[in-house]
């Protein structure tokens, strides 16, 4: 059950808004799961806003890679699974 005031909206544009409120939350649990973004790291307020700013910036650049550069089949790729299949066995193929 949905409750709103929103008397302009039909139905169905009701619950298409309430959806997409789900589609915002997994974009935030995806920012901190994939950059480390869980805890902040200081007890100040402006460091912190500075962290954070950073780990969006960072999400941001690799969904801009995913996007641009990367094959379709990529695209719908953690931030996780891409740091393990692009970066640590690429560097685990250099050390040996």
């Amino acid at each position: 059950m949905i409750a709103t005031n929103r008397d302009e909206l039909s139905a169905a544009e009701v619950v298409g808004f309430h959806n997409k409120r789900g589609h915002v939350e997994n974009s935030i649990k995806k920012l901190k799961l994939g950059f480390g973004m869980e805890q902040t790291t200081s007890g100040d307020f402006r460091a912190n806003a500075l962290w954070f700013g950073l780990g969006a910036l960072a999400s941001n650049l690799v969904q801009g890679m995913k996007l641009l550069f990367l094959d379709p089949d990529w695209k719908t790729k953690t931030v996780a699974t891409l740091r393990w299949q692009l970066i640590q066995v690429a560097g685990l193929l250099r050390v040996i």
